[in-house]
């Protein structure tokens, strides 16, 4: 089924989404830092053929808005909108990273319309160090100083194909990053959708623990995914620490030889887990 793309205007900002269109219940995709909506094509599409899915652009992203605020509260406050200016009931939401803290936080505030919640390594602040790990500092440099211009599409591929994260992306996915993450430049050329100055400033948000404070036993239920190699997990370390007093009907599963990147790298197991969930939630 073809996808569609579509804009909402919220209170603050302008959404990019794109839609599989279908009689079942819907399924909202989040994504993490630097990706898009798009990144998910392949899992949209496949999805569609039992759900409504759409995949969102999260303010910076892809198509939205770049507005100078990326608080917690505003980036949950977008999708909350979303979700009320769609009029989205019996929401399954299913995120990654920064997407899954977003997807946390909405299920807090639309407990009555999300039915629940699968996040694959969701940043957490309040599960994160005070201060940034030497490892963590070093990967944010590295994200800020990456290349973001090119003369075509194919260069982009070739530059990022097998470098850090991507390395093990399975290509249908990887194509869809460079196909969706990418935007025509003024004066020619590509650059990539989400600016560094984006980024910046959603590391500077990071820490805000404000909203999530707030939570306590929600009942929403949430799948929690963790990559058996993503750095989350390991003797001593238990990222989920947190988030259990805030979602006490919360499931942990560990997804084996996966990094950070897993709905990537093993997307159809990370696709049967998410039926499976939607099956019993």
């Amino acid at each position: 089924m073809p996808h569609a793309s579509r804009f909402v205007d919220l209170e603050e900002t302008r959404l990019h989404y794109l839609e599989w269109a279908s009689e079942g219940p819907a399924v909202v995709i989040l994504h993490g830092n630097t990706h898009c909506g798009g990144v998910y094509e392949t899992l949209g599409e496949r999805l569609s053929a039992d759900f409504r899915v759409l995949a969102v652009d999260l303010r910076g992203h892809g198509l939205s808005d770049k507005p100078q605020a990326y608080s917690w509260r505003q980036m949950r406050d977008d999708i909350t909108q979303l979700i009320d200016a769609l009029d989205l009931r019996e929401v399954l939401l299913v995120a990654h990273s920064r997407g899954g803290g977003v997807s946390l936080l909405t299920a807090t505030a639309r407990p009555k319309l999300v039915r629940g919640v699968v996040a694959y390594e969701p940043t957490v602040p309040l599960s994160l160090p005070a201060r940034p790990t030497p490892e963590q500092s070093a990967r944010w440099t590295r994200a800020l100083s990456r290349r973001s211009t090119f003369e075509s599409r194919e260069e982009a591929y070739r530059h990022f194909r097998h470098r850090g994260a991507f390395a093990g992306w399975q290509d249908d996915y990887f194509r869809a990053f460079v196909e969706h993450a990418l935007v025509e430049r003024n004066g020619g050329g590509l650059e990539l959708a989400s600016p560094t100055w984006v980024e910046t400033k959603l590391y500077e948000a990071m820490g805000d623990v404000g909203p999530w404070q707030e939570v306590r036993g929600c009942q929403t239920p949430a799948l929690l995914v963790y990559g058996e190699r993503g750095g989350r997990l390991g003797e001593g370390r238990d990222p989920t620490v947190a988030i259990r007093p805030m979602f006490p009907r919360c499931e942990v599963v560990v997804m084996s030889e996966c990094t950070h990147s897993g709905p990537m790298e093993r997307p159809e197991a990370f696709e049967a887990l998410i039926r499976e969930f939607a099956g019993r939630v």
